[in-house]
């Protein structure tokens, strides 16, 4: 058994026996457990900017995250109209897309838009092709 785990058991009976109540020491046993297996989702974010490491980089168990302003120094801008409303996600940085308005964004996300509307542009051309025309609205959900 490592040490630390050792000790940490060690403050569990500590804990306990100072408590005057079961229940309080229940609490203790609670709060020293927590600390000994913290939830993988309260991980402490770090960013490019607070570790001066490249986004991406793995600092311990701990990645650093992508921000925005990462995206923008990393990628051009472009700006573009989409077709549609959808979300773009790249490295866990997300932005709305919305139908008919033009905004500018890093390429990335032009790059994930314009991937998600190739199957469907390239799947009208095809029933185009065979003389079949889709209504831009048919199968919208009312």
């Amino acid at each position: 058994m490592t040490k630390s785990k050792e000790r940490i058991k060690r403050a569990i009976k500590r804990e306990t026996r100072r408590a005057m109540t079961p229940a309080q020491g229940a609490v203790a046993v609670a709060e020293v457990s927590k600390e000994l297996n913290p939830d993988p989702e309260e991980r402490p974010v770090i960013t490019a900017a607070m570790s001066g490491r490249q986004p991406g980089t793995i600092i311990g168990d701990t990645k650093v995250v992508y921000t925005y302003q990462d995206l923008e120094g990393m990628f051009s801008i472009v700006s573009f109209t989409p077709e549609e409303t959808m979300p773009l996600t790249y490295q866990g940085v997300r932005v709305q897309a919305l139908a008919g308005v033009e905004f500018a964004v890093p390429k990335c996300f032009k790059d994930i838009y314009d991937k998600t509307r190739r199957p469907k542009t390239q799947m009208k051309k095809e029933l185009a092709d065979m003389g079949i025309k889709i209504d831009e609205g048919a199968g919208a959900l009312l």
